[in-house]
């Protein structure tokens, strides 16, 4: 029978060892280009599921493209007028991410918009599965846009969702967003841990067998992982997932925000202590191999 290695995977900063059999879903950016729009087909693997707002022609050839989904780098630069980024969320510098969100426009008429992408799960070759992924959003604290939106980040299957992540305005602080949680179809439960503006996280689903657990921590390695919440567990994981909803939904009052969802190194693998049995045992009998 033929043997399969997978290299080492680098997921914020989480590293997955070598094991067998086991080929990680990565869904990352650094090889598209800066401003690739989503809906444009430019963005390989992904589509958008309604057109970008239209372009404006300011005379002399100045045409301005507002697209809601689009690859940027994960520097903070707020306000026009910014000389040198305010920092990264995710990791030491800069890298390509998704965005998604009234960054750069806005739908006339408050129409979410979702970003999709597919995959076949069965690939991965584990038997318990996890999601990791970095997830952030951005917003000028200090512009004029009064309103803010929210996101969900879903892993679909089965013809709906098996595990979402969502971002609901909080009322008491502009700049804090409670972040929901939701299993096997259930209804979202809104939880009292909130994530802050211009911040990275490294968020965790584990499903397991009889629960599915969430987790997360910054992103930038500063902090240890938080409990999120358990919820039910998600049956034949494998066999059931075959892709990623992204969504931002417009908050009350249109075209007066400006924030974005940004989304990078999207992860499915096994879980990391199995791996880590798995090269535990490999090497023991290698050991033993070579004392022979």
């Amino acid at each position: 029978m033929k043997k399969s290695f997978s290299l080492t995977a680098l997921v914020g900063s989480l590293t997955v060892p070598f094991s067998f059999g086991v080929t990680p879903i990565v869904y990352n950016f650094d090889s598209e280009s800066l401003d690739d729009i989503f809906a444009d087909g430019e963005v390989a693997g992904w589509t958008q599921d309604i057109a970008n707002p239209p372009s404006i022609n300011f005379g002399a050839g100045a045409t301005v493209d507002f697209p809601m989904a689009y690859i940027q780098d994960t520097e903070i630069r707020l306000g026009a007028a910014a000389p040198s980024p305010a920092g990264y969320l995710f990791g030491p510098s800069a890298t390509n991410a998704g965005y998604l969100g009234t960054f750069r426009g806005n739908q006339a008429d408050g129409s979410p918009t979702t970003v999709s992408t597919t995959f076949d799960a069965s690939t991965v070759g584990a038997t318990v599965p996890q999601v990791i992924m970095n997830l952030g959003i951005l917003d000028d604290p200090d512009d004029n846009f009064e309103s803010r939106d929210d996101f969900t980040v879903a892993i679909t299957g089965g013809g709906g969702s098996l595990a979402t992540i969502g971002f609901v305005q909080s009322g008491g602080n502009e700049e804090a967003w409670n972040i929901t949680v939701s299993a096997d179809g259930a209804a979202p439960t809104v939880l009292a841990q909130t994530a802050l503006s211009n911040s990275g996280y490294t968020f965790t689903i584990d499903f397991e067998s009889t629960e599915t657990i969430f987790s997360f921590e910054p992103s930038d390695g500063s902090g240890t992982s938080t409990f999120l919440s358990s919820q039910p567990p998600v049956a034949d994981f494998f066999n059931t997932a075959t892709g990623i909803d992204i969504t931002h939904e417009v908050g009350p009052d249109i075209d007066d925000s400006a924030t974005a969802l940004v989304f990078d190194d999207i992860t499915i693998i096994p879980e990391p202590v199995s791996s880590a049995f798995a090269l535990l045992g490999l090497g023991l009998l290698g050991l033993r191999r070579r004392s022979c």
